[in-house]
């Protein structure tokens, strides 16, 4: 029984800060598109929310994402 509810659970999903803004960007691309966005890559609209609430209180912008660091050092964690 303890097996089918391990199987249940989500695994965790990292996303670097590019897939944060590519992700942020196609939900943010026309009205009504957050919901369908986050079905799509598995999360809570919620989340992506978040993050751009979070990219827009750092300052940063298209053309600084691009230019940050994208290692495994910088990924964080999607508790979706």
């Amino acid at each position: 029984m303890a097996a089918n509810i391990m199987q249940l659970r989500k695994m965790k999903v990292y996303h670097t800060l590019q897939d944060k803004r590519k992700i942020v960007g196609e939900a943010y691309a026309q009205p009504k598109l957050i919901k369908s966005t986050a079905q799509r890559y598995n999360m809570q609209p919620a989340q992506i929310r978040h993050w751009k609430a979070t990219f827009f209180l750092a300052g940063i912008k298209d053309e600084q994402a691009a230019a940050v660091d994208t290692s495994t050092k910088n990924k964080t964690l999607h508790k979706g």
